[in-house]
């Protein structure tokens, strides 16, 4: 059922994959009504004469429901797979044991490191305590391969729902970040995450290389609570997919070039090379999500260097999980997937917004 499905290439990097894979292309051919009686026979049961009795029993047996379930699992994730989230280079990844309200705790420490005269012991440092919190929730949905699907030999219909879903999974996931980005939620604080008491949010910039320029600069300016700056940079340009050209162009661009009354200059560096790494995505423009925007744009932090959003998974576990579920029908198998997931933005200091 894998080669038919397609998955010829990940049989073979398996242990032994090349002579599972010759003795397995000998069965290549078979019906899904010659797998009912192949599973019949595994399970040393009798196999009956009619068509829907035969079709009925497989249903019933363990193996036909394993290796159907053992398919779209493989389907499912070639869907997830094949869906390269952007928020991953941007946010930080958690996990969490339970459903429980987790707390991110950030330390800040209070006061400048102190001269010490000679003989002095070290004076004693203090904490200042700041926290986020959210709780995971659980995604999901159901699939059924039934008597019509084996009569028809469809399996396809296993295969593409099930790719299909992988697909919508992974695609839940950035929808979640975007949303809660774009959402503007109250932090801890009390405080909209992005707000001009968190000097975070800069309004009439469009994006330009003059407004790239100054937003970084306030970016490098933000200061912990206890009034320290924290120097980090930021790393990421984030643009809805109506920007990305032009923020490439800044970001990338080697030469800045100006034309008119002062073109006599043209040829001067352009300092915001590579500095910046673009990430698009057509979620910050998505009009079904609340506070969508075609022009505004965002300045974030490194994930390896400080807390940005987080994006928490149960156990860590960052694909979906997939079972084949007990039934108390014999007219098909059905399957359940699903992945437990959380959002929370840790820190306005390292997001930053520019609305135009």
């Amino acid at each position: 059922l894998l080669l038919r499905a397609g998955f010829e290439s990940s049989v073979l990097k398996e242990p032994d994959g090349q002579k599972r894979a010759e003795k397995a292309d000998y069965y290549r051919d078979l019906t899904a009504l010659d797998l009912c009686r192949h599973a019949l026979v595994l399970d040393g049961c009798s196999v009956p004469v009619g068509r829907d009795e035969m079709i009925r029993a497989a249903l019933s047996t363990q193996t036909l429901p394993t290796i159907l379930g053992a398919v779209y699992n493989k389907s499912v994730m070639r869907g997830y797979t094949s869906v390269e989230p952007t928020w991953v280079k941007w946010c930080n990844i958690g996990s969490a044991s339970d459903f429980k309200t987790i707390t991110r705790v950030r330390l800040t420490g209070a006061g400048d490191l102190e001269k010490i005269p000679n003989g002095s012991d070290l004076p004693l440092g203090s904490n200042i305590e700041e926290k986020e919190q959210y709780k995971l929730s659980t995604y999901g949905k159901r699939d059924r391969f039934g008597r019509q699907d084996i009569i028809n030999d469809d399996l396809g219909v296993l295969t593409r729902v099930a790719e299909r879903y992988g697909r919508r999974t992974q695609l839940t996931i950035s929808r979640l970040v975007y949303a809660h980005l774009l959402a503007n939620e109250a932090m801890d604080d009390g405080v909209a995450l992005f707000h001009a008491s968190h000097h975070n949010l800069n309004t009439s910039t469009a994006l330009s290389r003059e407004n790239v320029a100054k937003a970084i600069a306030v970016f490098r300016k933000q200061k912990d609570k206890d009034n320290q700056v924290i120097n980090v940079v930021p790393r990421f340009l984030l643009a809805p997919v109506d920007l990305e050209d032009l923020a490439l162009q800044i970001c990338t661009s080697e030469l800045i070039v100006i034309a008119g009354d002062t073109d006599k200059i043209v040829g001067n560096k352009n300092p915001l090379m590579n500095k910046l790494a673009v990430v698009s995505d057509p979620l910050l423009s998505d009009t079904t999500l609340t506070g969508y925007s075609a022009t505004s744009w965002y300045l974030t932090a490194s994930p390896a260097e400080a807390d940005t959003i987080e994006v928490g998974f149960l156990n860590g576990r960052q694909t979906p999980t997939i079972n084949v579920i007990p039934k108390s029908t014999d007219m098909y198998v059905e399957f359940e997937g699903y992945i437990d997931v959380g959002v929370k933005s840790l820190d306005w200091r390292t997001l930053q917004k520019n609305n135009a």
